[in-house]
């Protein structure tokens, strides 16, 4: 079942008959190896077929194969299914007697492996082997060189596994020895000029010696911590006297400080008593000024009441400013509204004059009537008829040229058809030149197997001669054994030697032939493809002639089509003639005037709802101002009242603050005495701390001289636990290198002993390598006689057993034996090309069988993807009967599929079912199963 794989869109089952021999035919690209090609995915999924080229282009949906498999005996049956989504997936199915369906393994990479491994048990590149056969893969025991022939027949038998391993072994063998080469140069570099025992016992010695100077040095260290600890004691009794110098100095300071802050207090208290006596004379002149502060403020309220009739007033007045203000400018934008519209014909009553600036309501009025009668959809409809009417005229002069342009193509591929065939049908042409090179084929065979023959006599007349003229014979004839003298030595030497020189001369001659016959083969071939690209060209254009039709059909009714179109586009336009552009373009511009002047009737309608809000407005401020009536209110008057209120109000608060102050001097006058009984005590507390701090008697220096003792005892600590860290560094670092010498000889001693594995693993791996190469003959020897058996079988029935023994060298390159004659043998690629690829694809299809005999549930099938095309009518003939009996004969070949262009080939009556694959009407590609031996016309 096969399901959207490439060409195979949609659905396809195909049901394959358990034993048979089965045709397949179809045009080159049809999809004929896709068929197969679909098997090898769905078992293996290959890396040569990428899931991007699976999926059928175009299309949509997943892809899905399935291959049905049942077992020689018909015991068991299984269902391969690999489906491709977004992800791939492939599981196998088993199929139970009773019907029932168990899955056995899922995965990918997981169903592939079972496949080779159980179900099939043969690799991918096996299973192609026995599977397909290729025009091209014919030249494998053919055109090949012997090397590369050794190695692909090998690599189908199996045989390359042991090269692999030997290549392999070769390999880790050739690493081993230079690993063990590299590792002994290191050994040999890393110790020369070293002496180990002597650096472990100098190490010894220095440790020793570093030992008894740490003792020493630790008795220094302990010396010199008791001098740091006395003179730290020194310091810190000098440390106990500063601080009490330092507390008394801060006790002074405070006391100083806080008598100057009371000396000062004292004088500014001083300063405010002197200053109260000058506001007293300040309080007489601010008494008239606060005494005017009732009287203003009552004037004040009068004026209140005025003034908010006063800023009425004004309101009134801006309100009815803005009111013509706002009327000028809405006329400004009718005016400018009706400017804008540019029409082709004068519409009555749309202008804005000086009386609609008067009346601006009903001038608004009378143009949105005028809006209003306009008639966009009738032009708007005009527009579109004359647009579509030219279209349909575009349309169908577009149509007649392409119809003309195709019957100018049609007429040129008429001409061309007849200049191909001027000179007859070039198929005819194809059996004089197969038979012509048939001819030459046979004789250069001939010529060949001439020369071979003449180059034999020469060879044994060669070695006779050399024979006689060194006297080998004795007295007797080498051919008749009677005695004969050295006279008749002689003569037969000469005659040998004319006998040489004529056979010399007759291969010359057979060369010059042999040449000859190649270059009329050569021309041949030549003329045959140039007939068949001629065949080729007159297929193409008969199809591109058949399929100009109904190109012209189609062409013709879309004329037909476009003609009426514009008929109907003129007969609803009421046009007698096709518009041209310029017709469009004026009613497209009236088109877009109407436009225009339908578009205003938003904007007038807001105007005319603007000028009567403004009207009523304008009324309303008016008639507010008028029932005011006469106003007294005086703007610069009411701000000098206001100036005079604040200036009184000033002068009030003034005399309230200068009564405060007065009332504080009883305070101020007993401040100042306080302040004069404590700046007495502080002087005397002053002189007690100054007395004491003199008894005291610290100096500065004292704490100085006791820090500089302390720092020279610490220094002289420091050097001692240098010296004494310094000695344990060395100590430690010899210690270190103590070890380093002995790590270091343990490592050599590890080089030295690899090295001798290395050296043993690489002498080993040399021993495999030559038991390898021995096992690759004797596994090849096996095989050849084998495969030599099976192609024999196959040669005899091809040739009607003109030869009916087959052997293969060392090389596996074909050997045929024409007879029971043993000397009678000759290499495949002395045959001509038809013989040489019968016997090549018997080879090729033994080697298949004995790769299916290999397997452990052989695949039972073969495909033959054109074979045949070199052979001649008797020898397809032959193979076609052989192939169809292999169908029947050979297990491991139950089904074998032929895919062929070739006549008689694709008719043959041994096919048990013959299937076409073609192209359908969607692109897809479909097989349709016919019955065997239908006729070439049927085909």
């Amino acid at each position: 079942q096969i399901e959207n794989y490439k060409q195979y869109g949609g659905n396809h089952d195909i049901e394959v008959p358990a034993q048979a021999t089965i045709g397949v035919i179809g045009e080159n690209g049809a999809g004929k190896t896709t068929l197969f090609e679909a098997i090898e995915w769905c078992l293996y999924s290959p890396r040569g077929i990428s899931p991007s080229d699976v999926r059928p282009r175009g299309l949509t949906g997943h892809t899905a194969v399935r291959v049905y498999l049942e077992s020689t005996d018909g015991a068991r049956q299984f269902i391969v299914e690999r489906v491709l989504k977004r992800a791939p997936s492939a599981t196998i199915y088993q199929i139970h007697p009773s019907g029932d369906i168990e899955p056995v393994v899922q995965g990918t990479r997981q169903v592939s492996d079972y496949v080779a491994a159980k179900l099939i048990g043969l690799s991918h590149t096996a299973f192609t082997a026995t599977f397909f056969t290729r025009q091209k893969e014919l030249h494998l025991f053919g055109d090949q060189t012997p090397g590369r022939r050794r190695e692909e027949v090998g690599r189908l038998l199996g045989l390359e596994t042991i090269r692999t391993a030997q290549k392999s072994i070769i390999a880790d063998r050739s690493k081993a020895a230079v690993e063990a080469k590299a590792i002994l140069t290191q050994y040999e570099r890393e110790s020369a000029g070293r002496d180990l025992a002597a650096e472990l016992v100098a190490a010894a010695t220095a440790i020793e010696e570093r030992t008894a100077q740490v003792a020493t040095d630790a008795g220094a260290v302990a010396s010199s911590e008791n001098a740091c600890a006395t003179a730290e004691a020194a310091v810190a009794q000098a440390q106990d006297r500063r601080n009490q110098d330092t507390s008394l100095g801060q006790q002074l300071g405070q006391l100083t400080q806080e008598r100057q802050t009371l000396d000062h207090r004292r004088s500014r208290v001083g300063a405010e008593l002197a200053r109260l006596d000058g506001r007293d004379a300040e309080r007489l002149k601010l008494a008239p000024v606060a005494a005017q502060l009732e009287s203003l403020w009552q004037r004040i309220r009068e004026q209140e009441a005025e003034r908010s009739r006063y800023e009425r007033r004004n309101e009134f007045d801006r309100t009815l400013r803005e009111c013509i203000q706002r009327q000028r400018e809405l006329n400004g934008s009718v005016r400018d509204i009706v400017a804008q519209i540019v029409v082709s014909e004068t519409i009555e009553g749309w202008i804005w004059s000086t009386d609609d600036h008067l009346n601006p309501v009903a001038g608004a009025r009378r143009l949105i009537d005028i809006v209003r009668a306009a008639d966009l959809d009738g032009s708007q409809s005009r527009e579109r008829g004359l647009r579509h009417a030219y279209k349909a005229a575009s349309d169908l002069e577009t149509a007649s040229a392409t119809l003309v342009r195709y019957t100018a193509v049609r007429d040129g591929l008429k001409r061309d058809e007849g200049r191909l065939l001027g000179d007859g049908e070039p198929k005819d042409q194809i059996d004089a030149i197969d038979r012509e090179r048939e001819r030459l084929l046979h004789e250069r065979t001939l010529l060949h197997a001439r020369r071979t023959a003449l180059e034999d006599d020469r060879d044994k007349a060669r070695l006779i001669l050399g024979n006689l003229d060194q006297q080998r014979f004795g007295d007797d004839c080498p051919t008749c054994g009677r005695p004969f003298s050295e006279s008749d030595a002689l003569v037969v030497a000469g005659a040998m030697r004319q006998r040489v020189d004529d056979m010399t001369r007759q291969i010359a001659s057979v060369i010059t032939e042999a040449k000859a016959a190649d270059g009329g083969l050569s021309d041949l071939e030549t003329a045959r493809q140039q007939v068949f690209a001629r065949v080729e060209g007159i297929e193409s254009l008969r199809k591109r002639l058949q399929k100009s039709v109904s190109v012209l059909d189609a062409q013709q009714e879309t004329v037909e089509l476009a003609t009426t179109a514009l008929a109907r586009s003129l007969e609803d336009t009421g046009l007698v003639a096709t518009p041209t552009l310029d017709d469009i373009a004026r009613a497209e511009g009236a088109t877009r005037q109407m436009h225009a002047l339908v578009s205003t009737r938003a904007t007038l309608t807001t105007s005319i709802a603007g000028f009567e809000q403004l009207d009523a407005r304008y009324r309303s401020a008016a008639s507010g101002r008028e029932k005011l009536g006469e106003i007294g209110f005086d703007p610069a008057a009411f701000l000098e009242l206001q100036r005079g209120h604040q200036a009184a109000d000033r002068a009030q608060a003034a005399i309230a603050q200068i009564d405060h102050d007065l009332a504080r001097r009883p305070e101020l006058e007993s401040e100042i005495a306080a302040a004069t009984l404590r700046i007495e005590e502080l002087n005397d507390s002053i002189a007690t701390l100054t007395a004491q701090r003199t008894a005291l008697g610290f100096q500065p220096a004292e704490l100085e001289t006791a820090h500089s003792a302390l720092q020279s005892a610490r220094t002289r600590e420091r050097a001692a636990v240098e010296r004494y860290h310094r000695t344990i560094t060395d100590l430690r670092e010899t210690e270190l290198r103590r070890d380093g010498i002995v790590r270091e000889r343990e490592r050599l001693d590890r080089l030295a002993q690899a090295a001798d594995a290395k050296r043993s693993e690489a002498d080993h791996l040399d021993l495999m390598a030559k038991e390898f190469t021995e096992f690759e003959r004797f596994a090849a020897s096996r095989k050849r006689p084998i495969l030599a058996e099976y192609t024999s079988h196959l040669v005899h029935g091809i040739t009607d057993g003109k030869y009916d023994r087959v052997d293969f060298d060392q090389d596996f390159g074909i050997i045929v034996y024409e007879g029971e004659d043993l000397e009678s043998s000759y290499a495949v690629d002395t045959f001509s090309g038809g013989e040489r690829d019968a016997i090549t694809l018997a080879a090729r299809i033994a080697l298949s069988q004995m790769i299916g005999r290999q397997a452990a549930n052989p695949p039972g099938f073969l495909v033959l993807d054109e074979v045949f095309g070199s052979l001649d009518t008797d020898r397809r003939a032959h193979l076609l009967d052989l192939l169809g009996s292999i169908s029947g004969t050979f297990e491991e070949l139950r089904q074998v599929f032929i895919i062929s262009h070739v006549d008689d080939v694709r008719t043959s009556p041994v096919l048990d079912e013959l299937w076409r694959i073609e192209e359908t009407a969607d692109g897809s590609s479909a097989l349709t199963s016919l019955s065997p031996g239908v006729e070439i016309d049927s085909l």
